[in-house]
């Protein structure tokens, strides 16, 4: 047994063996295979012919002899792309170089004007300077040569001089190119006039070429610049006629080609190919254009660069052109002008066939006003929608006017008149078609109808009227009138109290919980609070007369703190909320019924009066200063006081009227005046702002010339707020420009003087300042900028909620920055006021404006020697941290000063000129000059008069001078 065993394993290993063995054979001969394979492909191409190779297992042994060392390497790299480099074995050689054998020649002629210059290698034999001056013309050619040739004496190869002689032929000809010369072949590469230069060259060098010499043309000619770039098309609703065409390259000719409807057999490649288009995507506006006249049915279209004119055939109504040009005006590329005309039969048409000329205004209850239909020619158009934006403000009026050359005598006239007669009613209808003027609509007083009826028909022979009181406008206008003589926070109080009335805060059943879907209501008052900076109000909570009333009175405080808590979630921008719990002590209704329960069951919220008397003192001292401002308020309602249009100069007129304020003011002793200005609502509000300020301080420093006694006066600028007329009308903006004297209770503080009467110096401090001058301590610009940012870092500039007045706690820190600037004469600084970013961006920008002009006042008060200080507001801009916390806002509530330029020293403090609210703010004009500009800036024309200008527009007559206004922040 033992030995079979040991006879049967060892026939197992032999077989084993064996099969290993053959298995081995197969893998090396795939191995080599496939190597071999792939090399043979790598190396397909014959300049790789002379290199042999052998296949050993996974060794690849090369051999043959390379034509040179480029050769042998390039080959060697291919092969080691496939295989292994460390399978390679390389027994390549080089065969060595036939000493006798020809260097490559070529040689490259270049030109520039009458310079020539050669590079290269040529026969020594071919480039004798004779031999180049003869074949460049000889005595045509007078130029200098440069020849940077280097030879070798080898006599020229097959073809060699007459490659190089035509190509020195050819450079002759040719004022800027390059001639590649080799044997045999000539290269040429140039830049031609035109098009057709191009082709007639490339025919006579083809024509002069010798026997035996290939030529390589590149030569290039610059498209044409063309313009006006044009596209003239008409359609007649089957078949279309291109008749100009214009496109920057073929690709872009073909796809204006691709978008008309030729008809069989039409020239498509009529276009012209040139550069000059007006704006990139020109070709886009053409095939919008076509496409707009194809969905019209027929027409034809011009465009000229970037003007593009729409025109319908007779058969098309004047409603089908004005919807085309819609359509089209919404698709074209900004910049684009568009005209669209429409064809009269020349009968003039017919009612029944809906080609009766007529023009349509249709002003909507939002004021909207859309004009359509036709008028006469472009000047007219644009006569009629500048007085239409002149009426109604450019955000309201769309215009889809098209042109009819051949209208009736006196269109334009009824037009102007319809217009000027709708702008009297509420809104409605204006149609004008033949010599008929249909005006019909609503208007908000009982009297409208009679009113408007006698202005249309004092310039129209036949006009209808049709106007029907509108009750509910007129009530809604009255709301809104009542508003505008509010301050701004009664009218938050009036806008809170119509949401509570129409829909109360609900809370869960015996719960302080607000409802879900009272979460609309909080958002909404938090809305308007936000338009109130600075103001106080009372959530007055209130319930029912069911249970006790104490804990009624306890509910009812609950539910007020409720909704304060979810307001001052909102961040609200310095808004004062207190909440006070009513209990059923002020019922609105019975309480005998579930709907008089549920209307007591509310929360209200009331103004709080922050400016009550306190006090027998301030109360007889409010007597006092308003018995005089009432005086002196009479007088100015009925001698304003006048300035000069966009200036802060007050118009000699006014002087009797000042005098007058003065001696009344007189009569008013330790009495405390704010000298308040306004504009209307024309132009920029932060220049408005400023503008009402720089005028009120006119007047504070004129009444203090007139020996006003121990009164103290305040400036302080409006701006367009709180008007007192309409600024639609001429009066009503006259009336808006105005001063306003008014008296001040006892003790409060005003952006000018607050931070003079803001607690002592401590002491030493004046005889500090004393010795700083006196030793002439002067600090470097850095210095300066350093040490006043390390004092406002302390704490910074305080103001009181929603002002500019700084707080009594700041005046340790002004006089500590006034200080420091004592010690930088002949620098300018700018003191910049930042706000964080809730409430209205304009708002922000103004507050911050007149924080800063404060802290300048405030400086100058504490005399900071020679330097020169700016203020400037920039609102919400370059915040310092997050503006979602509170501890953000707070950090960007701030007032910064920066070092500005160094100016001469002993410049005094001056409130600047660009002490605008806001960067580059645009401010009235400051002189006569300035102000005459500004009148003649587009966009700055007056309601009143435009129809007389509109009209002359429209006749091509001169227009009658017209009132510019004031021009408040133009």
């Amino acid at each position: 047994m033992r030995a079979r065993a040991l006879l049967l394993a060892t026939v197992s290993l032999a077989g084993s063996g064996y099969l290993a063995w053959i298995a081995a054979e197969h893998a090396v001969d795939y191995v080599e295979s496939r190597t071999k394979s792939r090399i043979e492909a790598a190396l397909n191409d014959p300049v790789h012919a002379w290199m042999n190779f052998t296949t050993d297992g996974t060794i690849v042994t090369l051999t043959g002899e390379a034509p040179n060392e480029t050769g042998r390497f390039r080959t060697l790299e291919i092969v080691r792309q496939v295989v292994d480099p460390s399978r390679i074995v390389d027994q390549l050689t080089i065969a060595a170089p036939d000493p006798m054998a020809a260097p490559e020649f070529a040689v490259e002629i270049l030109r520039n004007g009458s310079d020539v210059s050669l590079i290269g290698l040529a026969p020594l034999e071919s480039v004798e300077e004779r031999a180049i001056r003869t074949a460049l013309g000889d005595g045509r050619f007078t130029g200098q040569i440069t020849n940077l040739l280097e030879t070798a004496d080898y006599p020229g190869p097959e073809g060699w001089a007459q490659s190089l002689g035509f190509g020195l032929s050819v450079i002759s000809g040719l004022p800027r190119a390059k001639v590649s010369v080799t044997p045999g072949l000539v290269k040429v590469t140039a830049v031609a006039d035109s098009a057709a230069a191009r082709d007639a060259l490339e025919t006579s060098l083809r024509a002069t070429l010798p026997e035996g010499v290939a030529l390589d043309l590149a030569i290039s000619a610059p498209r044409p610049v063309i313009a006006p770039f044009r596209f003239d098309y008409s359609f007649d609703g089957t078949d279309g006629e291109l008749t100009a065409c214009t496109a920057e390259t073929t690709a872009e000719a073909a796809v204006l080609q691709a978008a008309l409807r030729l008809p069989d057999g039409a020239d498509e490649s009529s276009c012209r190919i040139g550069i000059g288009a007006p704006t990139p995507d020109w070709t886009q506006a053409a095939v919008q254009a076509v496409e707009a006249l194809h969905a019209l049915g027929a027409g034809s279209l011009e465009i000229s660069d970037t003007d593009v004119t729409l025109h319908g055939a007779p058969d098309i109504t004047a409603d089908q052109v004005a919807s085309a040009e819609a359509v089209l005006r919404s698709r074209l590329p900004a910049g684009y002008t568009l005209t669209s005309t429409v064809e009269w039969p020349e009968d003039g048409g017919t009612a029944e066939a809906g080609t009766v000329p007529e023009f349509s205004a249709v002003l909507n209850e939002a004021g909207r006003l859309e004009l359509t239909g036709v008028v006469g020619d472009p000047t007219s158009r644009d006569a009629v929608t500048a007085y239409a934006v002149a009426l109604f403000g450019h955000e309201n009026v769309e215009q889809r006017l098209t042109i009819d050359p051949a209208l009736p005598e006196g269109w334009p006239g009824r037009v102007l008149a319809g217009l000027e007669a709708l702008r009297g009613i509420r809104h409605g209808v204006l149609n004008v078609t033949g010599g008929d003027v249909v005006l019909s609509g609503w208007g908000v007083t009982e009297d409208t109808e009679a009113r408007v009826s006698r202005l249309l028909q004092s310039k129209v022979e036949r006009a209808k009227v049709d106007i029907a009181f509108d009750a509910a406008a007129a009530e809604a206008l009255a709301q809104a009138e009542r508003l505008a003589t509010m301050s701004r926070p009664e009218a938050c109080a009036e806008e809170i109290g119509a949401i509570l009335s129409a829909e109360a805060i609900a809370f869960a059943p015996g719960s302080t919980r607000i409802e879900p879907s009272s979460q609309g209501i909080i958002a909404a008052i938090s809305d308007i609070l936000q338009q109130c900076p600075g103001a106080g109000f009372e959530i007055a909570g209130h319930t029912d007369s069911q249970g006790s009333a104490d804990a009624n009175r306890r509910l009812s405080e609950q539910r007020a703190q409720a909704v304060r808590d979810a307001l001052e979630d909102t961040d609200l921008p310095l808004i004062t909320l207190s909440a006070v719990g009513y209990g059923a002590d002020q019922p609105v209704a019975g309480n005998d019924t579930e709907a008089g329960r549920r209307q007591n069951r509310r929360i209200e919220l009331r103004l709080i009066r922050t400016d009550a008397a306190a006090g027998s003192e301030t109360a007889q001292a409010a007597d006092t200063g308003g018995s005089c401002g009432g005086e002196i308020a009479a007088l100015l309602e009925e001698a304003p006081i006048e300035f000069d249009p966009g200036s802060t100069s007050i118009a000699p007129a006014s002087l009797e009227t000042l005098l007058s304020v003065a001696s009344l003011l007189r009569g008013c002793p330790e009495t405390g005046f704010e000298v308040a200005g306004y504009t209307d609502d024309r132009g920029d509000s932060a220049a408005n702002e400023r503008l009402s300020l720089e005028r009120a301080e006119a007047v504070v420093g004129a009444l203090e010339g007139f020996d006003t006694g121990s009164v103290t006066l305040t400036a302080r600028g409006y701006g367009e707020a709180n008007p007192v007329a309409d600024n639609d009308t001429s009066e009503g903006r006259g009336r808006n420009r105005r001063i306003e004297i008014t008296a001040l209770p006892i003790g409060a503080a005003s952006d000018d003087t607050v931070a003079e009467a803001d607690g002592p110096v401590e002491a030493g401090a004046e005889e500090e300042a004393m010795d700083h001058s006196a030793d002439e301590i002067t600090s470097t610009p850095d210095g300066c900028e350093r040490d006043i940012a390390a004092i406002l870092a302390e704490g910074g500039v305080q103001f009181a909620l929603g002002s500019a007045t700084i707080s009594p706690e700041s005046a340790e820190l002004i006089e500590g920055v006034a200080e420091v600037l004592r010690t930088c004469p002949g620098l300018a600084f700018e003191i910049g006021g930042y706000t964080d970013d809730r409430g209205s961006e304009e708002g922000n920008r103004t507050l911050s404006a007149r924080r800063a002009e404060a802290v300048r006042t405030a400086l100058a008060a504490r005399d900071p020697g020679p330097v020169t200080l700016t203020a400037r507001g920039y609102g919400e801009e370059n915040p310092v941290a997050d503006n979602g916390t509170r501890e953000g806002r707070a950090l960007n509530r701030r007032i910064e000063i920066r070092l500005v330029t160094q100016t001469p020293p002993g410049t005094t403090t001056e409130p600047s000129s660009e002490d605008a609210p806001g960067d580059d703010a645009a401010g009235a004009p400051e002189t006569a000059a300035d102000e005459t500009a500004a009148a003649q800036t587009p966009g700055t024309v007056e309601t009143d008069g435009t129809d007389e200008a509109a009209t002359a527009a429209a006749s091509g007559e001169p227009a009658p001078e017209q009132e510019t206004g004031e021009g408040d922040g133009q």
